[in-house]
């Protein structure tokens, strides 16, 4: 019976050694790393042959390659197809920069995160003046910012273009600018707070662009989780990937559902609906933190592989200088005894 093998140059995910030939379902044969792992997180990406252009997305600026041909080039930039061999390399093989960059905005993110739900725990428990209450969010605001700013850098390597990550990506960038709204949408509640006898005027200019921040923010939340499910999967953290997918598509659905019921004042038997949506809102925000969490573990994680990896390339490189430096003292040694 013929077993099915690697048919292309793909590296180990602990010890980079070159799995091709390597018989499928079999453990590394350099590290010894369990086939399960290899089967999951890498033969299922690289034990498939190349499938031409319609899986590619350009190495340069990201444009996507589907029902272009293989022997042309990019209709965006002009990179040569050919230049752009799929390749889905784990996270853990970046550079070390790169992968804390993402690990620090992943904390950042998930503390913030644990910050807000602390926080609203702490004003149901007791009741605060509206300017204190208020004044806290500023600050967890800024917080959320910095770590979106972390976790949408602008990277040239192709696992990173195809996710989103590339400097052409205008996914990432409205994604990332739009975060700024929720310092803004903070900072009017705070005014509105301050101000404790408003014109009918100024109320309503406050009002609208308080709605007008929260849905900019909220937009931006949900454009940055798409990003972070895709981070999510490059970092092979299922937990994370589907948190972030039922956010996703949850937050908005809830999120609009309760704007039809407060509306329209449904009410009675109707009515019933509205636990459903205080429920399904609560599992959309719940989901995200949980997600977060669990991409910041992954992330750290991903730091360790990381060191291990060159911590294990360093090895084998000393090995191959010993190695050729014992063959070439042997050489030398021969040559001596030959001209004694």
């Amino acid at each position: 019976m013929t077993h099915p093998t690697i048919q292309i140059d793909r590296a180990c995910v602990r010890c980079k050694y070159n799995l091709r030939g390597v018989r499928i379902g079999s453990n590394c044969p350099e590290c010894g790393l369990s086939s399960k792992v290899l089967h999951k997180e890498e033969l299922r990406y690289y034990g498939k042959g190349d499938t031409g252009a319609s899986a590619r997305n350009c190495a340069t600026c990201g444009h996507n390659l589907s029902g272009v041909d293989p022997q042309g080039s990019c209709p965006e930039c002009g990179t040569s197809i050919s230049a752009t061999k799929y390749r889905d390399d784990p996270l853990s093989s970046m550079p070390l920069d790169v992968i804390r960059a993402f690990r620090l905005g992943g904390w950042i993110a998930a503390v913030c995160m644990m910050m807000s739900i602390g926080w609203i725990a702490a004003t149901m428990i007791r009741s605060f003046p509206p300017l204190v209450e208020s004044l806290p969010w500023i600050v967890i605001a800024a917080i959320w910012v910095w770590s979106a700013f972390l976790l949408t850098p602008t990277m040239a390597v192709r696992e990173a273009v195809s996710r989103g990550f590339g400097a052409r990506s205008q996914w990432r960038t409205i994604a990332r600018w739009s975060q700024l709204a929720w310092i803004g949408s903070t900072s009017i509640a705070v005014i509105d707070a301050a101000i404790t006898s408003p014109t009918s005027a100024s109320a309503l200019v406050l009002q609208v662009l308080g709605i007008a921040s929260m849905v900019v923010g909220v937009i931006g939340l949900v454009m940055l989780l798409v990003l972070m499910e895709r981070l999510a999967e490059w970092v092979r953290d299922d937990v994370a990937q589907r948190s972030f997918n039922w956010a996703i598509w949850v937050l908005p659905v809830s999120l609009g559902l309760g704007v039809v019921q407060q509306s329209f004042g449904i009410s009675g038997l109707f009515g019933l609906l509205t636990g459903g949506i205080v429920l399904l809102q609560l599992s959309a925000i719940a989901a995200i933190p949980w997600g977060f969490l669990s991409l910041a573990r992954s992330l750290t994680y991903a730091v360790l592989h990381a060191h291990e990896a060159r911590d294990l390339e360093d090895q084998r490189r000393r090995r191959r200088a010993e190695y050729t430096d014992e063959v070439a003292d042997s050489v030398s040694r021969m040559d001596v005894r030959k001209h004694a």
